[in-house]
């Protein structure tokens, strides 16, 4: 029955039409009288089902927009005419090198090189479509060297961190006899004359946070035509880290805390020619105490602000601060019952201890001020009047003393900050007891 139904179809009008349709189609064309006849021509139908052969379809890949190439390597290094088993002397080591194209753009000319600056072989390349790969043997031990493919970074890349290769040095055969073999070694000849130009290729440093409130930094570096490289953290003004590192590679270090706010992280490369090339980073990371003024410094307060009883008094020429007492981080006691002058002809201030008593005398009858001007009271009053170049730098004071509360915060071990009177000047003093001050503008 469906033998007699497959031989009826086959042999209709409507069957020709749609194996001529079917090969129009396919064609891409119309159908000529050649078709025709061949769709006329009586057809051998199989009563059997045809056992079918699919065969792979092979398109060309298209070349997609922005596609890019990727450049890898593949280094390893081994002794010459070795093929296995024992030898009865060591020959010299050879390497070979291989760079493949593992992205989907063809790649322009680069260079290899090895070694950190290419002292161990510098391989110029003319181009890579992408699939294909090239490879060339040299005569010299490059096991432990880093070899670089596009060293001068002149191809963009769809991956640009892994360029970088270290082969491994091979496990030396045994001795068939035993007398004591030297191992031969290969003189380093470049094979050709490459300068590099003095770069920072490469600078990222990621940071996480350590459960101690330190931070864990990793640091991911390269750089090209320099002969010393250095890495330094911005976490510290005085003795601060740094390392003395290669031209390229990656670096893991813990750091217990910052003395500045988002500290930067600095990569220097320096040339031949004393010139030198460097990159920033700034890594987020808050101080461990807020200052109690905006905009606040860069350098870390040392300790939250403490609140000081104290007393002020301006004069012609300058200001006395009498603060009762300073204590630091852990409540420990750093300064007590000290006097501040601020003098305003050089910005300089120096620190007085207090040697007035209840029951001295407040004032002395002996200095009579002019009119609209006061003589200093109490502990000023007699700091400045047994202390001539006080008194004469400062003058008379313009109002009486009056008591308030200060806000006093360190900076560091030479800065401090100090809230006056008025609430709104804020003075900053370089050398705690002693050096320079100024004015700073706080909300």
């Amino acid at each position: 029955m469906l033998d007699s139904l497959i031989r009826r179809f086959a042999d209709s009008p409507f069957f020709v039409l749609c194996a001529l349709l079917a090969l129009t189609l396919a064609c891409g064309g119309l159908a000529t009288e050649r078709d025709l006849e061949i769709a006329a021509t009586p057809l051998v139908v199989m009563t059997t089902a045809p056992t079918l052969v699919l065969s792979p379809l092979f398109l060309p890949t298209p070349t997609l927009p922005g596609a890019l190439p990727d450049l890898v390597l593949h280094a390893a290094v081994s002794m010459r005419g070795y093929d296995g088993g024992c030898i009865t002397a060591y020959t010299p080591l050879d390497s070979e090198v291989c760079v493949e194209n593992v992205g989907r753009g063809d790649a322009g000319p680069f260079v290899v090189w090895a070694g950190d600056a290419g002292e161990q072989g510098i391989w110029p390349v003319a181009g890579l479509a992408a699939g294909q790969t090239t490879c060339f043997s040299v005569t010299t031990n490059l096991a432990g060297a880093p070899i670089v493919v596009d060293a001068g970074e002149t191809v963009a890349e769809a991956r640009e961190d892994n360029n970088t290769w270290w082969a491994a040095e091979p496990t030396p055969p045994a001795i068939c006899n035993v007398e004591e073999v030297t191992p031969v070694t290969s003189p380093v000849t470049p094979t050709a004359s490459f300068t590099m130009t003095l770069a920072v290729r490469r600078f990222d440093v990621d940071a996480v946070d350590l459960e101690t409130g330190g931070k864990r930094i990793t640091f991911r570096w390269r750089v090209t035509g320099a002969g010393e490289v250095r890495l330094f953290s911005g976490t510290a003004e005085r003795l601060g880290w740094w390392r003395s590192v290669p031209i390229s590679g990656t670096l893991t270090e813990d750091f217990a805390d910052t003395q500045f706010r988002d500290p930067e992280m600095t990569l220097v490369g320096y040339g031949a020619q004393g010139d030198q090339v460097a990159r920033s980073v700034v890594i987020a990371w808050p101080c461990a105490h807020d200052y109690f003024f905006d905009p606040a410094p860069r350098a870390c307060p040392q300790f939250a602000a403490r609140y000081v009883d104290a007393r002020e008094q301006v004069f012609e020429h300058g200001r006395m601060v009498w603060l009762e007492e300073v204590r630091g981080a852990d409540d420990e006691l750093i300064v007590q019952d000290v006097i501040l002058v601020l003098y305003d002809d050089d910005q300089t201030h120096a620190t007085f201890e207090n040697t007035w008593e209840v029951g001295m005398p407040v004032f002395d009858p002996a200095f009579t001020p002019p009119a609209g001007k006061f003589q200093p009271v109490r502990e000023f009053g007699k700091l400045w009047r047994e202390n001539l170049d006080v008194r004469e730098r400062v003058g008379w004071g313009l109002s009486s003393s009056r008591a308030f509360t200060a806000i006093w915060q360190p900076s560091s071990k030479d800065v401090a900050y100090l809230r006056l009177a008025d609430r709104e000047t804020i003075i900053r003093f370089d050398g705690w007891w002693q050096g320079v001050w100024a004015e700073v503008t706080g909300d």
